[in-house]
């Protein structure tokens, strides 16, 4: 958050700092080519040497939910078709 008084310069007033391991972010990749791009679920396979990889794929695919249904509202405007798909891609997570 940035606040600002008059006659006064700008100021950070709040900074969170994150950090995610590389494994999620490839993870996210993965997802978001399962759900948007028809990506074959072989692909889940790719981070599997890493004890860590399907908790990772959960995640993302939790992220990439929870990002959806703040955009879609309570209503979940986004509809049916987007339902299928993470169901689609939730079950070869699950598979994987």
């Amino acid at each position: 958050m940035c606040s600002s008084r008059p006659g006064r310069d700008p100021a950070v007033i709040d900074f969170t700092p994150y950090w995610r391991p590389p494994l999620y972010a490839e993870a996210v990749v993965i997802v978001d080519g399962l759900l948007w791009y028809d990506l074959p679920p072989e692909l889940l396979a790719v981070g599997a040497d890493d004890p860590r990889w399907h908790q990772m794929l959960i995640r993302a695919l939790i992220f990439r939910l929870v990002a959806l249904s703040g955009l879609a509202g309570p209503s979940w405007r986004a509809g049916e078709k987007e339902a299928a798909r993470f169901l689609t891609a939730a079950e070869a997570v699950e598979r994987g």
